[in-house]
């Protein structure tokens, strides 16, 4: 059970009411984040424009769901993981990658794809260096093809992940039969 009021596009404040509904229509319901979050305004705006933000930097799309995900997995917010698995599998990551990233730390499970083993190793040592990474990862991160901006956009989506997992945090959000995850299958909203 949340700790904070989990809105709807019915009694969340008039700021936020339209966003919530589009996301109804759009996703056949509202992620009990989204639902907290509409409390407050500004962050809700935030959230939306930070995730804007990140979605036109130049990492692929993939690239861009498994750095999100890394994160969450690194932050060990279980509510934020799920709902991220959720989204990336909607973006086109596939189940393999996702699940090994749930599972697993990147140095038990490497894959064949070696920009996704560096930023899944880059994003392990952003968060576990607090940002003061080594000229190690730094160089095996350009050696897999990624360029100094691409670094500075992986801090945009590590930021992405910290917002996700501080107001799921906060707001005491856990999976529920809504949210769960398995190989091959969706995860459902209410």
């Amino acid at each position: 059970m949340a700790r904070m009021k989990v809105h709807n596009y019915r009694n969340a404040p008039e700021e936020t009411r339209a966003f919530l509904k589009i996301l109804k229509e759009n996703k056949g319901g509202i992620p009990d984040l989204a639902g907290v979050a509409a409390a407050s305004p500004a962050l809700f705006q935030a959230m939306g424009d930070l995730f804007g933000r990140f979605q036109r930097t130049s990492l692929e799309p993939e690239e861009k769901e498994l750095v999100v995900l890394a994160a969450c997995k690194e932050y060990g917010n279980e509510y934020a993981l799920e709902l991220q698995s959720y989204t990336a599998r909607e973006a086109g990551l596939p189940d393999h990658v996702i699940e090994a990233l749930r599972e697993q730390r990147p140095e038990d499970r490497p894959w064949q794809d070696e920009r996704y083993n560096a930023l899944w190793t880059f994003v392990a040592a952003v968060i576990d260096a607090g940002g003061r990474v080594g000229d190690g990862e730094m160089k095996a991160f350009r050696k897999a093809g990624f360029a100094e901006a691409q670094m500075l956009d992986v801090l945009l989506g590590i930021s992405v992940a910290g917002l996700l997992t501080n107001v799921a945090g906060l707001a005491a959000l856990t999976p529920d039969r809504k949210f769960r995850w398995s190989r091959g299958g969706l995860l459902s909203w209410r």
